[in-house]
């Protein structure tokens, strides 16, 4: 069982590598082109192989805090994939029954992660339990914000993009996260996973906000180039 769980290791790090180089290449290609989707499903398709052997390791070794991050860092990515599927919501498009059991199923893990957090840090006094706070609540925040739009219909039609660029970009943080916690040298683990996240969440919240000022002055323009009428 032992050389199963190395081989598992190797296929994680391998899969690992895939979607921290893929990553980036499908961040800097043209969006909708080609090459972005060329990319953007091998990132998906590392980031799958990523969770699904960090599952069956966890499990095996009753790593439970690499379990939940596994679920965690799994749901923004598929969350940003889903996204994609999910154009029409604006126009009372339905979500489908894996919408639902992706968000119902996180929600767990995610709850316990924050428990997690709570148990550790102020029970056990490790400072360590920050780490599961922080990603416990950021991923229900993520749930709270896909749920909302299941449950209610987008006014914005362009609610797909920022929903896309927040869960790919999230799911990269984690990826990222997990090279430097292998890799780095530094003597604070709780700066190794939290510093990834400080850093990339801003970046991620203005390229949104970015975005949806493009979009908004682009409604504007194609709304009075169709009704001339309403320009004063």
């Amino acid at each position: 069982m032992e050389i199963f769980v190395k081989i598992l290791i190797y296929i994680h790090a391998t899969a690992g590598t895939l979607a921290l180089v893929s990553g980036p290449v499908a961040m800097l290609t043209r969006k909708g082109g080609p090459g972005h989707r060329l990319w953007g499903r091998l990132y998906f398709y590392g980031m799958t192989g990523v969770f699904a052997t960090a599952v069956v390791v966890a499990v095996y070794k009753n790593l439970v805090f690499l379990l939940m991050i596994a679920f965690f860092s799994y749901y923004l990515v598929c969350s940003g994939y889903r996204a994609l599927y999910l154009k029409k919501l604006s126009k009372g498009q339905k979500p489908a029954k894996i919408d639902w059991i992706l968000n119902a199923v996180t929600i767990i893990f995610s709850f316990s992660l924050f428990i997690w957090g709570v148990n550790t840090y102020f029970f056990r006094h490790d400072s360590f339990g920050m780490t599961g706070m922080v990603f416990g609540a950021l991923s229900l925040l993520f749930i709270y914000r896909n749920v909302k739009k299941l449950l209610f219909q987008p006014k914005d039609d362009f609610h797909w993009i920022y929903s896309h660029i927040m869960g790919m970009g999230g799911g990269y943080i984690a990826t990222f996260t997990a090279f430097l916690v292998v890799n780095a040298t530094f003597n604070s683990p709780l700066l190794v996973w939290l510093s990834p996240t400080v850093i990339g969440t801003p970046i991620i919240m203005y390229t949104n906000a970015r975005l949806r000022r493009k979009y908004v002055l682009r409604k504007r323009l194609e709304t009075v180039a169709t009704k001339p009428s309403l320009v004063v």
